[in-house]
Formats: C-alpha cells, structure tokens, sequence
C-alpha cells in the first residue's frame, strides 16, 4: 500500500469531478432548455444553427413586411370599390340622360355627376396608409423621354433585377384594320339593302337607287358607334374602325344589288394585331395595346395609331410601392398603385378624363350623353383593370410567398430544435445516471480513505 500518493483515490477523485461537471452540465440544459450553452458545448452544431437563427429572422421580418403590404393592398382596394361604386352609378346617369325629357332633369343628372366627380377627388386624395398617399398617383411610376410612337404607357410592376432605366419596343409588324376587298360603287344602279356587321353590332342598311359613294359611306358612317365599321367616302374603301384581330368588318346584301363595285365589297375581314418585342421578349398585344410581362417589368404599353414597324423607347425613372420580401434582390420589386382622380381616369376615351364629363366638359350630360357613357366606361375599364393586377400580384405574388414563407420558417424551426433545444426525457435519464456515478464515486473515496487508515492498522498502532 502506498501512503504519499494514493493512485487509486487520485483516480477516484478524477471521475468524480467528471460526473460533477456531468451533473451540472446537465442541470444547466434542463435550466435553460437549449443543448448549446456555450460554443464548446458542440462547436460543429453551433455554427449550424446560428445560421437557421438568421434565416428563421429573415424569414419572420419578411413575412412582417409581406402582411404590411397586404394592409397597404387592401387600403387601396377599399378605395377602387368605393370608386368603382362611383362610376357605376356615373354610367348609369349618362344612360339615363341620354334619355331625359327636360332641362331641368339634366341639370340634376348634371349636379349628380359633378357630386360623383367630387367624391372621386376626395377618395383619391385621402386614401392613406401611415402617412403615406395611395391612389393620388404618388404610387404610381414615372415614365419620361417617351416615344411620340407610344399613346399610353402603363408600367404595372418592376422587380427586383429592374433598376430606373431605359426599356425598348421593337415594332416587327404594325397592327391593322380588317378592309375588305373592292370599293363602294360611285352610284347605286338600284335599290338595296344590306347589313354592315362589326365588333359592336349589326345594322341592316337602305340604299337607294342613285346613291352616290359619298352618301353610301355616310350611311355606313352613320352608325359606326353600333357597329365599328366605317367607309372612306373618297375611295369607297370600307374596314373596320379600329385596329387588331378583335375587330372586324362585314358587309352583306340582303336584297336588290350593291352595284358598280370594283372587286367584291362584300364578305369579311378581320384585323391584326402588333407584333413588337420588348426588352427583347416577344410579347402579346390586342390590336395597338400591347401587354409586356418580361422577367423585371410588367407594363401595359399602347401604340398611336398608325405606328409602323422600328424601334421606340422610354424610360422608367422611379415611382411604384417597394416591398422586398427577403434578402434576395429578387425577392422584392415594386409595383404601381394608379390615380383614381378623375382627371387620371378615362383618358382613352377623352385626353380630359372624367373631368370632361363635369358640367361646361365636351362630355358633360348636359352636352354630350353619349360621350360622358364613353369617358365613364373607360374610366370604369381603367379601374377594374387596375384592381383585377393589384388582386393577382397580392393573390399570387404575396400570400403564396408568405404560406411559402410560413412553410420554410417551420421547417427550419424544426430542423433548428432537433440541434439546439434539450430534449428533457433524455437529459434527465442522463441526469438520473450522472448523479448515480457522483453518489458511488464519493463513496469509493470514502472506501480508498478507509484503505488508507489499515495501514496504520498495519503499524500495530
């Protein structure tokens, strides 16, 4: 037996403290709940799990930011049905005057559509979220530099890649009219009667004999508004009013003969749509408007009419609502929150918009019924078209990215617990253990100091 250096209780000593610092170990996950205390606790883990800490915060602050924007999205949605309302009633007023039997139920139509134009100012001036204004066109883009060639240019959404810069239109093909063949005879042999069909309707037509070419195209002219189509009265040509594969002209004699016709003027012929590149993506049009969806923009783009094949630019210089929903560049864009002030809307129908419709406006009730139905109409398209992108980029765009957000944030928790959080049964069956290896080890250096003392016994003392 050794006296100076007692190996067995130095051994003794040694797993003990072992199971101490086991012990307390232990205690200190239980206590805290988390496997990782400090980096020496599982340094490879450690590092793992800092980074689905920063992308479990990414991932929180951009589903943040993605709801605020759907606040901000449903503020103006608020506000374009509470404009809509309007001019559904405005369309009404101007059906109802067109068929007004006195003076004095047109200047109260007038008095209700000048109300409805003051309730559009209003709305479109005091919509706000946070301090911020939504439909005065403050959240719209800025378009400048533009083209003679471009009629209307609505940039809808940019996103993350598109910096303020310039975008190009190349023109392979202009759209057309459909013209049928052949010419209105310059004199009507005899009496005739045909219909002259359109993208607007049908109207059957009385001609008489001796008709000349110019009344001819007169009386097809006459009801272009019911029909689309119309007759050049020098040339005797007859096509479709407007532009594009939708619209269309037919001429079809029912009796008698349209006489003196060089070729055929009757039978149908549809236009075409433009053909155009932008940004050097082919894109689809409807006659001269052309909708462009290419990997950074989205923007309604509209033609003057008589546009030719070439190349036309504009540039994009700011403006739209940012949201980035992550670190990712791409993730975040901004997107255009139009004008619903009446001078912004119905612009394709009238230069003044809606304000034309107010009273002493070309398109006022009290002058011009039909035009204010025309200028609300178009107002009413321009609204709904605007409301029908807002409701798909907030559908498609940012509830899908905040349930794949909500998805991902789970899955990395998960992932995240499985290497930091205790898990307690385990910990505390381990803890169970510890403690028992503590208990023993002091009562094994009990025994080595009992070991010890025999030799005294040893000595004889």
């Amino acid at each position: 037996m050794r006296i100076n250096t007692q190996v067995p209780a130095i051994g003794t000593l040694r797993e003990l403290q072992k199971s101490f610092l086991d012990v307390q170990r232990l205690n200190e996950r239980l206590s805290s709940g988390s496997k990782i205390n400090r980096a020496s606790d599982a340094p490879a883990a450690l590092v793992l799990s800092e980074r689905f800490r920063a992308q479990l915060a990414e991932f929180s602050q951009a589903g943040e930011s993605l709801a605020r924007t759907g606040s901000v999205l449903n503020t103006a949605d608020g506000a374009f049905a509470q404009a809509g309302d309007l001019l559904v009633r405005g369309r009404a007023l101007a059906v109802e005057a067109a068929n007004a039997q006195s003076p004095e139920e047109l200047q109260a139509l007038q008095g209700e559509a000048n109300g409805i134009l003051d309730g559009l100012r209003r709305i479109g001036a005091s919509t706000s979220f946070g301090g911020q204004k939504l439909t005065d066109g403050s959240q719209a883009f800025t378009v400048q530099n533009a083209d003679p060639a471009f009629s209307d240019i609505q940039v809808q959404q940019t996103r993350g890649g598109f910096a303020p810069g310039g975008v190009n239109v190349t023109v392979t093909a202009a759209a057309s009219q459909g013209q049928l063949g052949g010419a209105i005879a310059a004199n009507q042999v005899g009496d005739a009667q045909i219909t002259v069909r359109g993208a607007s309707g049908t109207v059957v037509l009385d001609l008489a004999a001796g008709s000349t070419r110019a009344e001819v195209a007169a009386a097809i002219n006459g009801v272009t508004d019911q029909t689309g189509v119309q007759a050049d009265a020098v040339t005797g040509e007859i096509q479709a009013s407007a532009v594009g594969s939708a619209n269309f002209a037919e001429v079809r004699n029912l009796s008698g003969t349209l006489t003196g016709v060089a070729g055929t003027v009757e039978g149908l012929a549809h236009g075409t749509d433009v053909q155009a590149q932008v940004g050097g993506v082919q894109v689809t049009a409807q006659g001269n408007v052309i909708q462009a969806h290419t990997g950074d923009l989205d923007a309604r783009i509209t033609l003057a009419d008589g546009t030719g094949a070439g190349s036309y630019a504009f540039q994009v210089t700011g403006g739209g609502y940012r949201f980035q929903a992550g670190q990712d560049a791409a993730a975040g864009g901004s997107f255009s929150i139009p004008s619903i002030l009446p001078s912004d809307l119905g612009r394709g129908a009238s230069p003044a918009g809606l304000e034309s419709v107010g009273t002493g406006g070309a398109n006022s009730l009290l002058n011009n019924p039909e035009g204010a139905g025309r200028v609300f109409e178009a107002a009413l398209d321009d609204l709904t078209r605007a409301r029908g992108h807002l409701g798909a980029l907030q559908k498609n765009t940012f509830e899908s990215l905040s349930n794949s957000f909500a998805v991902s944030y789970e899955n990395i928790a998960a992932a995240n617990s499985q290497i930091r959080d205790t898990d307690f049964a385990q910990t505390l069956a381990e803890l169970s253990s510890a403690r028992i290896r503590s208990q023993a080890g002091i009562f094994m250096l009990q025994q080595s100091n009992l070991d010890a003392g025999s030799v005294l016994r040893l000595l004889g003392q």
